[in-house]
């Protein structure tokens, strides 16, 4: 019986399958028609949102993000220190940025800034200090320092900011961001060893100093994000794993 099953005509196959098919697809579409009525009566009260969220560096845009039609649009870089050509060290570098909500809801919002050091070809150098690269911040006038994510052990390079209000369509946050410059004594962070050799009988000590930071460059990212207001109890905790206290309005971190 098997064999002769295997033996049928390609065609016949064929005609087989494709009954198959249209079996199939006529119970789908008899259960699309039905959910297609019901969206018809529905229609008038659905209405699609979306989130977006800008980055903006002295006042312009350094990168954005929007979701909207079922994807993410990028426009601008990612960059930022864009405006520093030259750099000293003890030197105080204007850097203020802050969020723009360009979305189609109100939003809760997140900057995330790291800091750490890197290599000539940009590798990211784990063991060096990035206490070095100090950055001024506003935690006093609508923004919050997450001290459990914060400059951690783990994570040194890290912090997390939150702004305490939604952010309304169309507006801005104040600077989360103010300054940064790179504290001088890291010039000063070497390591030495020492050597001896003779010399026509005589001993000869040779010192070497190797500075920590020579070649070495420092490197600042910053992360954006937004949650929507609605039920945003949750949706923190959801989106970014942060257990918060929504008090009329204001977020509060728990």
């Amino acid at each position: 019986m098997i064999k002769h099953l295997k033996s049928l005509p390609k065609s016949v196959l064929a005609m087989l399958a494709a009954a198959l098919i249209l079996l199939a697809f006529s119970t789908v579409g008899g259960a699309r028609a039905a959910l297609k009525y019901f969206s018809e009566i529905y229609t008038g009260q659905f209405n699609t949102y979306h989130i977006g969220i800008q980055l903006r560096e002295n006042g312009k845009l350094s990168a954005s993000k929007n979701w909207s039609s079922g994807d993410w649009a990028v426009e601008g870089s990612s960059k930022v220190l864009g405006e520093i050509t030259s750099f000293e060290f003890g030197k105080t570098y204007r850097e203020e940025l802050t969020v723009l909500n360009n979305g189609g809801i109100s939003e809760y919002v997140r900057a995330t800034i790291y800091k750490y050091w890197v290599d000539s070809e940009g590798n990211k150098q784990v063991d060096l200090d990035p206490s070095y690269i100090q950055l001024e911040l506003n935690t006093d006038d609508g923004w919050i320092k997450d001290p459990a994510y914060s400059e951690t052990a783990d994570h040194p390079e890290r912090i997390v900011l939150y702004y305490t209000e939604p952010l309304a369509v169309g507006d801005e946050t104040i600077a989360f961001m103010k300054s940064i410059k790179v504290d001088p004594a890291v010039k000063a962070v070497a390591t030495q060893t020492t050597s001896t050799k003779t010399v026509e009988d005589k001993t000869v000590t040779t010192i070497t100093t190797t500075y920590t930071y020579d070649d070495k460059f420092f490197a600042l990212e910053v992360q954006m994000d937004g949650v929507q207001t609605h039920n945003a109890e949750d949706a923190i905790k959801s989106a970014w794993g942060r257990d918060v206290t929504i008090s009329g309005t204001t977020l509060s971190l728990d």
